[in-house]
């Protein structure tokens, strides 16, 4: 038997027209039904629409934090933050931090930085970096760079922060 239903747009559901019982052989009160029965007539149905434009989720930012833009010395420390924690929606990030030329040029050794905090307090989710430049002259009207970039693709740089480097002597006095 076909049934209409009408607030399904133009949609039919058939079924069978009755609704026996008959007897199994062997023991006990063993019954198999010939009818409908809910558990064989409704298949449930879930229409899902996303937006294909959107992003489920983003990934945590790191910033630095410490105010001066000097460096005066080949070891030098510098404070980030991870500005928000980690949630279901925030992912963790995995950081490179370097210092650069103007020409791109690395001039000290990679800092590799986690920012996968989740923390509510934000001075619990701050790094204290150690950067060691490279023993070479530095000019001191030259534009140097704090990069902060991807640790998976370091061609994509999140952050870069241009310093002065101001060392005043580099080969230990000429010793």
């Amino acid at each position: 038997m076909a049934r209409t239903m009408a607030y399904l747009n133009k949609l039919y559901v058939d079924t069978p027209v009755g609704v026996d019982i008959f007897k199994v052989a062997g023991g006990g009160q063993n019954y198999v039904h010939g009818g409908t029965s809910l558990q064989e007539m409704i298949v449930p149905v879930i229409e899902l629409t996303t937006n294909t434009r959107g992003v489920a989720y983003d990934y945590v930012d790191v910033v630095l934090t410490s105010v001066t833009r000097k460096v005066t010395n080949l070891i030098t420390y510098f404070d980030f933050i991870q500005t928000e924690k980690v949630t279901d929606t925030m992912k963790a990030r995995s950081i490179v931090a370097y210092f650069t030329t103007e020409d791109g040029e690395k001039i000290s050794f990679d800092v590799p930085m986690i920012a996968n905090s989740r923390e509510d307090a934000p001075e619990k989710r701050t790094f204290h970096e150690k950067f060691t430049l490279k023993s070479r002259e530095y000019k001191y009207g030259d534009k140097y760079y704090l990069v902060l970039a991807d640790a998976n693709d370091e061609k994509n740089i999140l952050q870069q922060y241009e310093f002065m480097i101001d060392i005043a002597f580099v080969d230990d006095f000429g010793f």
